[in-house]
């Protein structure tokens, strides 16, 4: 059996102060993401100079002010992903939390999803 693709979505408004740290802490996880969404709703900071920094690597998105719940659900459109994650842009993922979170589904296919709290 393949692995399976994983999408990370990043929903952003106004988050340049954080943003950079919070995609880094993707690209160090263990299990590699096949790809990341950032979707900038409308910030009026460098949010969108920070996604962009990253070249190739993420897959930025813009669109006018409307929340997190419409940012997200447009990088559900823009995904390829078998399995959907979500990072908000202030936050930052411990290196093992994909590979453990895929880890679960592995073991217990039945699943649906998979949360972790920190």
């Amino acid at each position: 059996m393949s692995e399976p693709f994983v999408t990370c979505i990043i929903p952003v408004y106004n988050g340049e102060r954080f943003l950079a740290a919070s995609i880094e802490s993707l690209f160090a996880q263990t299990r590699p993401i096949d790809e990341i969404i950032v979707v900038d709703d409308g910030s009026t900071d460098g949010s969108a100079a920070v996604a962009r920094s990253f070249g190739d690597a993420i897959t930025y998105v813009h669109q006018e002010n409307a929340g997190p719940v419409v940012a997200r659900n447009r990088g559900l459109a823009a995904a390829a992903g078998d399995f959907i994650s979500f990072c908000d842009a202030d936050d930052l993922w411990e290196p093992r939390k994909l590979e453990q979170q895929l880890l679960h589904f592995a073991e217990r296919p039945e699943l649906g999803y998979v949360v972790g709290h920190v």
